[in-house]
């Protein structure tokens, strides 16, 4: 196996069906992007976003375009909306002419409101 096929920064050979997702993220008035791969599990991939957002406590909430059904905003806090999130990210791979490879995702990120 070489360096050249491995999955940057996890030392892992990257599986058949991965792709990269393009996301965009759109956090108090700013948007922000990175790329992410579909491999990634729940919890690496809310470190990521708030890593990315500067953010050094998990109090924010997300959503989601959802462009499989009506670009509806689906709120993104566990793996079963995580899974539905790549799932959308791997029909836009689809549908992009990428040939599968790189898929896009469009997250709304808020302040969690302290009840």
């Amino acid at each position: 196996m070489s360096a050249d096929s491995l999955v940057p920064g996890t030392g892992t050979v990257p599986r058949a069906d991965d792709f990269k997702i393009r996301l965009k993220l759109h956090y108090q008035g700013a948007v922000r992007a990175m790329v992410l791969t579909s491999d990634l599990s729940w919890e690496a991939f809310k470190a990521a976003i708030l890593a990315k957002l500067g953010h050094p406590r998990p109090g924010i909430q997300m959503e989601f375009e959802d462009t499989e059904d009506n670009n509806e905003r689906v709120s993104l806090q566990d793996q079963t909306d995580y899974e539905v999130a790549i799932s959308t990210a791997r029909a836009s791979a689809h549908a992009t002419g990428s040939g599968g490879r790189e898929g896009r995702l469009r997250i709304w990120c808020s302040e969690r409101s302290q009840s």
